[in-house]
């Protein structure tokens, strides 16, 4: 499964969304996931984390931005972290955190997500992924 980040224009309102895509030919769209108002896809990586019962699992993670016109750089955004479901092919949400700025970009480390939050490096422990958050 590969993932797209796009910014698109709704009535002067820029809203980001995601399209996962299957990641063989035709690449055809498999699922859309639609951000907040005003908050923009920055990043997009591949990480490895352990589910509940210790087997390794890939997942997607995303960093974004909410945008504000009088801001020079970003004072919020989400780490939002996608998995496939059980069963089924598409993504979903397994886990998700605010953040103070923008976030450029994600990595895995001992299952931890490391994050660069504008100026800063953001460490995160994964609990599982079923606790549905980050700490």
């Amino acid at each position: 499964m590969l993932a797209v980040g796009l910014v698109y224009n709704d009535l002067g309102i820029e809203r980001g969304v995601i399209h996962f895509l299957q990641d063989t030919p035709p690449y055809d769209d498999i699922y859309m996931h639609l951000l907040d108002p005003l908050e923009i896809p920055l990043c997009c990586s591949t990480i490895h984390l352990q589910d509940a019962n210790g087997r390794p699992r890939t997942c997607i993670a995303v960093g974004t931005a909410f945008i504000s016109r009088n801001e020079f750089e970003a004072s919020a955004g989400r780490v939002i972290v996608f998995s496939k479901s059980v069963g089924s092919s598409l993504p979903v949400v397994t886990m998700m955190t605010e953040t103070n700025g923008a976030v450029y970009d994600i990595c895995d480390m001992n299952s931890c997500l490391v994050c660069a939050v504008n100026h800063a490096v953001h460490v995160y422990s994964v609990r599982s992924l079923r606790s549905n958050y980050l700490v």
